[in-house]
């Protein structure tokens, strides 16, 4: 049976893989992983000893991190970045069965909570994974909670999860979103057509020209496992130097949808509400209030002067423009996705996303990834950069 080793120097994760007597490389899938990045992914390269060594990310084992406290909205982040894993290798036609699943040799970033797996491209392969469910199931056996709440959610996830006929992509992703519908801020959602197949199926592959080493070019007449994937996303593939360049793919004609069904909306009847009998006596005072409407919070950037309207339910900031409701730029000291502000029924709430420089509100840091409340007049600082904060 194959085996692992994980080592992580000042943040940079490397794992290797070596090989049992009876597997070997599958060199073209192998090259093919080694010059296309794909999301999620740890690059592999040849190992002095003949195994296969994995690099290509920083932070700790995803195993290290479910030992701190972790909330539901953590764990849910977590779940959806193992399914945006197993779309992106269903859509290069590779087997989700070669992904190894354990939490000792899967790697999150601290800052993004972004997940990076081990794809094993090994012939007569001899670990391959359990299931998705069944990885869903030890991650919450190792997790511990930030609150009493959480473990209600998470365990209202697993009873749906188990329930379902067959693992779906789409189910799941609908129960994230209706239960931790702020998960989707944080991880980039690719389309994806479930094709209801457990991870657990083998999935057939094309026949690969075998090579010595993954290191080679391929020829020209290799037809690669993935050689259709151009017909997905170009967010699954993150393309460096594609010495593997897979061959065109026949163009395949989608199928028209259906026109979507408009329910009829039916005004409900207009209730007038009947006059009681009793006269009002002349002495009561018959004023009506006029509700003045509600102004959303702000922030005010103190460095500029910018204002922003805090008119959502969630509301974040940081300095990568395309994710964030509020842009810090010129500061680099601010992190991708810094913090959030939550607008409930009873108030404001601001969470430090785990960023690298923390938050402060009137001075004093606030823990990461836990909900703080926000006063009228408080003064919120991301690293450097001051904000006041009304509502």
């Amino acid at each position: 049976m194959s085996k692992f080793k994980y080592t992580n120097k000042k943040g940079q994760v490397n794992i290797v893989l070596k090989l049992a007597q009876n597997e070997s490389i599958d060199v073209g899938v192998a090259g093919y992983l080694a010059n296309n990045r794909l999301r999620g992914f740890l690059t592999p390269a040849p190992e002095k000893s003949g195994g296969i060594l994995y690099s290509g990310a920083q932070g700790i084992a995803l195993s290290q991190f479910l030992a701190r406290p972790v909330n539901k909205d953590q764990f849910y982040i977590i779940i959806a970045h193992l399914l945006e894993a197993y779309k992106t290798i269903v859509s290069v036609n590779l087997n989700p069965a070669m992904i190894n699943l354990d939490p000792d040799y899967m790697t999150i970033s601290e800052n993004t909570g972004e997940i990076y797996l081990v794809y094993q491209p090994i012939n007569n392969c001899q670990t391959q994974n359990q299931g998705f469910m069944r990885c869903f199931g030890q991650i919450c056996s190792m997790l511990k909670y930030a609150s009493s709440q959480d473990p209600v959610s998470i365990g209202m996830f697993i009873s749906y999860a188990k329930g379902l006929p067959a693992f779906s992509v789409i189910d799941i992703e609908k129960f994230i979103l209706e239960n931790s519908p702020n998960t989707y801020n944080f991880v980039q959602r690719m389309p994806f057509n479930d094709p209801m197949a457990a991870p657990s199926m083998q999935i057939p592959q094309r026949p690969v020209q075998k090579r010595t080493s993954f290191s080679e070019t391929a020829p020209q007449d290799t037809v690669l496992a993935s050689d259709n994937m151009n017909n997905y996303s170009d967010q699954t593939i993150l393309a460096e130097k594609p010495e593997f360049a897979p061959p065109i793919a026949r163009k395949v004609v989608p199928e028209q949808p259906a026109a979507p069904v408009v329910p009829e909306i039916i005004p409900e009847p207009e209730v007038i509400p009947e006059m009681p009998e009793t006269l009002y006596e002349p002495d009561i005072d018959m004023t009506v209030e006029i509700p003045v409407p509600e102004m959303p919070a702000k922030l005010v950037r103190r460095s500029n002067g910018d204002s922003f309207l805090i008119s959502s339910d969630t509301f974040v900031i940081g300095k990568e423009r395309a994710r964030v409701n509020c842009c810090v730029s010129g500061n680099n000291t601010i992190s991708r996705v810094h913090a959030t502000i939550l607008r409930k029924t009873d108030g404001y709430y601001i969470i430090d996303n785990d960023s690298t420089n923390k938050t402060y509100i009137n001075g004093s840091q606030i823990p990461a990834l836990t909900e703080f409340r926000l006063n009228s007049g408080d003064t919120i600082k991301l690293s450097n950069e001051e904000f006041d904060f009304t509502c």
